[in-house]
Parts: C-alpha cells; sequence; structure tokens
C-alpha cells in the first residue's frame, strides 16, 4: 500500500538523530509510531478522556502494530516513560499511552501563535496608522515644523518595525527582545533610530543586527541616545577628515631645483690579486 499523504502531517525534529535513545532501533521505532497514531484532538472512549497525543492500546496490539515483541515493547516502553517523553496510565482492560509536549510536537502551538499573531499584527497597523495622523498634526500644528521630535516621541519601535518594513509584522520574539532590553534601562529613543540605521543600510537580517547594536549598546553602558551617539565612532572607524591649506609634514620637493646633483665618488674599485702560499713539507 502506498503513503496516502492526505492524511496530514506530524513535525518530527530533526534533534531526533541525537536523542539518547536513538541508537536502539526498538525504542525510535516505538516513539515515531506513538506519533504517527495518537490522537489529534481530544477524544473520548468507553467513558474515560483521552487527550490529544494520546491512544488506546495494550502491549500485543504495539506488538503486532510494529512488528517487535512483546518483550520489546514493555522495554522500549520503560525507555519512554523513564526519561518522560511519555505517559503512561494502565488499566485491567487496556493502556492510555501519552506523549509528553504533544502541542509543540504537532505543532498546535504554531497555529495559535499564527491567529495570535494576526490579531497582534492588526493592532499594531492600527497603531501605527494613529501614530503618523498625530505626527502629521504635531507637524502642521508646530510653528517650526520639526516632525522628528514627534517621530521620536510618539512612534513605539513595535510600530516603526512594521511601518519601515524591517519585518512584516512584530513577533513575540521581538516583542520579548524589546522588552528586556527596555528593563536594562534602553530608552525607546535609542531603539529608534538603531531600527533607522538599519532601514538606512538595508540588511538582510534586521533581527540580527538590531539585537547585536543594542547589545554592544548595553555592555559599553550606552542606554540612552545621547551617551549612545556621543561614544561612536566614525563610520569605518576612521578619523575625520581634515582639509589644510597646506599639506602637513616634510615637503621634499620644495627645494629640490637648489640641491646638488648627486656625484659619483672619484675612487674606483681595483681588483687585488689573490695569492695563494703553499707550504711544503719534506719527508726524510
Amino acid at each position: 500500500m502506498a503513503i496516502d499523504f492526505g492524511m496530514g502531517y506530524v513535525a518530527v525534529p530533526r534533534g531526533l538523530t541525537q536523542w539518547e535513545w536513538y541508537d536502539d532501533i526498538n525504542t525510535t521505532r516505538l516513539y515515531v509510531h506513538l506519533l504517527l497514531t495518537s490522537n489529534w484532538e481530544e477524544k473520548q472512549w468507553h467513558g474515560v478522556t483521552i487527550p490529544p497525543g494520546g491512544r488506546v492500546t495494550s502491549i500485543g496490539k504495539l506488538a503486532k502494530e510494529t512488528g517487535l515483541t512483546s518483550m520489546q515493547i514493555r522495554t522500549a516502553l520503560s525507555h519512554l516513560v523513564s526519561t518522560k517523553y511519555i505517559t503512561q496510565s494502565a488499566t485491567s482492560k487496556f493502556t492510555v499511552v501519552t506523549i509528553n509536549n504533544w502541542d509543540s510536537i504537532s505543532g498546535r502551538n504554531k497555529v495559535d501563535n499564527k491567529v495570535i499573531t494576526n490579531k497582534q499584527q492588526g493592532d499594531n497597523n492600527n497603531q501605527t496608522i494613529k501614530t503618523i495622523r498625530t505626527i502629521k498634526t504635531s507637524s502642521s500644528s508646530s510653528p517650526s515644523g520639526d516632525s522628528e521630535d514627534a517621530k521620536t516621541t510618539t512612534i513605539t519601535p513595535e510600530s516603526f518595525w512594521v511601518s519601515s518594513g524591517l519585518g512584516q509584522r512584530c513577533s513575540p520574539v521581538l516583542k520579548a527582545a524589546l522588552e528586556e532590553y527596555r528593563a536594562a534601562g534602553v530608552e525607546d529613543a535609542l531603539i529608534l533610530q538603531a531600527m533607522r540605521e538599519i532601514e538606512k543600510r538595508d540588511v538582510k537580517s534586521p533581527y540580527a543586527y538590531l539585537r547585536t547594536i543594542l547589545d554592544k549598546a548595553v555592555a559599553a553602558k550606552q542606554l540612552t541616545l545621547d551617551t549612545w551617539q556621543a561614544g561612536r565612532r566614525p563610520s569605518g572607524g576612521a578619523r575625520p577628515r581634515v582639509d589644510r591649506e597646506t599639506p602637513s609634514g616634510n615637503d621634499f620637493l620644495k627645494n629640490a631645483g637648489k640641491r646638488r646633483p648627486l656625484k659619483k665618488s672619484g675612487v674606483e674599485k681595483r681588483e687585488l690579486p689573490c695569492t695563494t702560499t703553499l707550504s711544503t713539507t719534506e719527508t726524510p
């Protein structure tokens, strides 16, 4: 019988190859079999609630399904239970085997996070629109028309991340990272300025680049925008260019016309004759 790809999928982590029981073929065989045969959703069976990731089975049934012996099934189950990869509850008639951390393995938490993320993205977009309207109002009412201050005080890093195109959404990971920096004392003005520079440079990984900038700022205790800008070196680490009317240093061409020409020495090199003295000793 061919594989039916229409029955859905189960996420198998790549770290399975580094699992302590991966080299035990019977334990790995049983664990993968349980991943593929466990209930996707909560079900009721004979008055018993079977949670997601669980299934009703028995030693003999698992042996028949996997081709292993009953002793091999018992040993594999003991490995999985002792290392807390499954939970096993037995009755006189059947056994309920439940895979731990089923939400992470099956991807159910990703579905929930997607719903939450879509709602958060909508809220962020609405907040961005309100912020832009506030900036326009502040700019038109201000005599100087300075909108930069309004941006600094009104736009949040979360809304700027989306409105500037650095990310399609403000992910929970980014939000958690920003809260950590705020807890460390980093002000929003510094975070916004770092995001603006990332936007200008058009980097491939804005999040990683932002973390690098802010981590260096925290390490240097530059938690405000003023201290951060004051402690930065010019672009590329080079010193600023200084234009002078006259070049610095010695001008070796200045007195070139007054110098005496160089002449070769009149002493000729003579080759000395090579003399060799041989001493002979007469033998009596």
